[in-house]
């Protein structure tokens, strides 16, 4: 039986019908779409009205936004309080508020993705991205190589994640990729950035501190207009075949990294920290590379020496028509292969 609809419920259908179609046919314009899509992100999450420049370069008009703040629910609203709770330390105090806090910015983002579905399939990758990667060393160096190729292998491995959740998980499958996405990103203990006492997840949800008012890229650091607009470059060229992740990491197995404290490797430290990481603990010693290694790291005992990838490569296209292929070190991620 047919139901009957009021007229601006009829409209806001087509419109969403409508975004959803120009969703699936969204293609990137530029690495500044995506630096905007960002800040006019943290602009809502902190009830600003974006920059006008922002809206106009990420396409995101004033009155969409108010429609997905009339479409918010107090388990999805950012408000005042949760702001503060998410900026705050995470104590035993603080605990509880922390998580509630943490909920209801997953909420948030779930109906980012909603009202904005040409950025529901990137939000996840931008926001796991820039809280895994934007202390990482190399920024404001000459090696913008290197760091590319690490913001492109973290977004590979949730890309990773995500495939195989997508293969086994039928309600995966049905609630679609760009959800599933979110989902496989903020599960615990996956992606430590997303954890309720990482000072990480505010820097996430709320962005960086300002210099200025107001979320335009210049108001930002120096630091953090040059992580954002690296960041924003990676998507870009990933979303258009010029970053390419090679084999293994590229493989839906590789789906964990680390962030380990490498020790110079000497025989005598081996010696000396096997016998006080022993079978049965809950950590274990790990040569990088297996064969001729240089380091050493005490790694979680999942974490199988023998799914070590060591160097991964990624394939970077610049200015030239070929590729260049840049390996990434172990100093920031040590990657594994078919572990968890």
């Amino acid at each position: 039986m047919p139901t009957n609809s009021t007229p601006s419920e009829a409209t806001n259908s087509q419109t969403n019908n409508k975004a959803n179609v120009n969703a699936a046919n969204f293609k990137l314009r530029d690495d500044k779409q995506i630096a905007s899509a960002m800040l006019a992100f943290w602009s809502i999450a902190n009830d600003q009205i974006p920059p006008k420049e922002v809206l106009v370069s990420s396409g995101i008009s004033q009155q969409r936004i108010q429609a997905f703040k009339n479409r918010q629910t107090p388990q999805s609203q950012l408000n005042r309080q949760t702001r503060t709770d998410l900026k705050a330390g995470y104590n035993q105090k603080t605990r509880k508020s922390k998580f509630e806090a943490r909920d209801k910015f997953l909420s948030f983002v779930s109906g980012f993705q909603e009202s904005f579905p040409e950025y529901a399939r990137f939000i996840p990758e931008m926001l796991t991205a820039w809280g895994e990667t934007r202390d990482i060393s190399g920024f404001l160096s000459v090696d913008s190589m290197l760091l590319q190729a690490k913001m492109a292998s973290v977004i590979q491995v949730l890309r990773n994640r995500t495939e195989r959740k997508m293969k086994y998980s039928e309600s995966a499958r049905a609630l679609g990729e760009a959800k599933s996405k979110w989902e496989v990103a903020t599960k615990r203990y996956q992606f430590t950035t997303f954890e309720p006492y990482d000072p990480n997840l505010a820097i996430v949800a709320l962005g960086p501190k300002l210099e200025k008012d107001g979320f335009n890229l210049e108001n930002l650091s120096q630091h953090d207009q040059f992580a954002l607009q690296v960041l924003s470059r990676v998507l870009l060229r990933m979303d258009n075949g010029d970053i390419v992740v090679s084999n293994p990491l590229a493989l839906r197995s590789t789906r964990h990294y680390l962030t380990p404290r490498l020790i110079r490797y000497t025989r005598q430290r081996e010696k000396r920290l096997s016998k006080k990481f022993r079978a049965g603990s809950r950590v274990t010693l790990i040569r990088i590379p297996k064969t001729q290694p240089k380091f050493l790291a005490v790694v979680p005992n999942w974490s199988e020496q023998d799914s070590l990838i060591d160097n991964p490569l990624v394939k970077i296209k610049e200015l030239i028509s070929s590729f260049t292929s840049q390996s990434i070190p172990p100093q920031e991620f040590i990657y594994f292969n078919g572990v968890l």
